[in-house]
């Protein structure tokens, strides 16, 4: 995937919208070698740091791998407190990653299972990479509402978390490319008050 040609869309909407970019804050910046590692070493960086689980309790992380398509993205551009677009989220940085999948506001509780949380919306709903359901080693994209896991008895396997989650997005590459072109209505409308 041409992620220059991602992050060109994105400064496209974003000076659309009025956004203006300051050269001393770039919106994408290639990524520190160290926090890279909070996605290619999902075990060693959230085993010990969780606020939600016991040492020992993420081994479930060792099987999981986020896939190059998306550790290349953030390893050369990753977002830094980028504006909004319609879909009205947050897309998050590699620290805000981990602090996200790291605490006990419902990315914590997704992680054993192997959602990792990518960015969250207006409502603290999370916006998730899902790595066990992957096509050509590209993960899908779904949103699950915060309330429906504030606590790990609210989740306790995968299938719970397939009960719970939206479907944004096929593949990653599909879901970074329409929200660069501002091609998403806000997230919250369109795939959790669909009721």
């Amino acid at each position: 995937m041409d992620y220059a040609k991602v992050v060109e869309r994105f400064k496209k909407v974003f000076e659309g919208n009025g956004a203006v970019e300051e050269s001393d804050y770039p919106y994408f910046v290639p990524a520190d070698k160290e926090q890279l590692t909070y996605l290619t070493d999902l075990y060693g960086t959230f085993n010990y740091g969780t606020q939600i689980y016991l040492d020992n309790e993420l081994e479930t992380l060792k099987d999981y791998k986020v896939p190059p398509v998306v550790v290349e993205f953030y390893a050369q551009y990753e977002p830094k407190d980028i504006p909004m677009t319609n879909a009205g989220i947050y897309l998050l940085d590699l620290e805000a990653i981990k602090d996200e999948n790291s605490s006990d506001a419902g990315g914590g509780v997704l992680l054993k299972y192997g959602l990792i949380t990518i960015a969250t919306t207006i409502g603290g709903d999370l916006v998730c990479i899902d790595l066990n359901d992957m096509k050509n080693n590209d993960p899908r994209v779904v949103i699950i509402e915060h309330w429906c896991c504030c606590s790990v008895d609210s989740v306790e396997n995968y299938e719970d978390v397939q009960e719970i989650e939206h479907l944004i997005s096929e593949s990653f590459s599909e879901f970074l490319w329409k929200l660069s072109g501002d091609e998403y209505e806000d997230f919250e409308d369109t795939y959790l008050n669909e009721d």
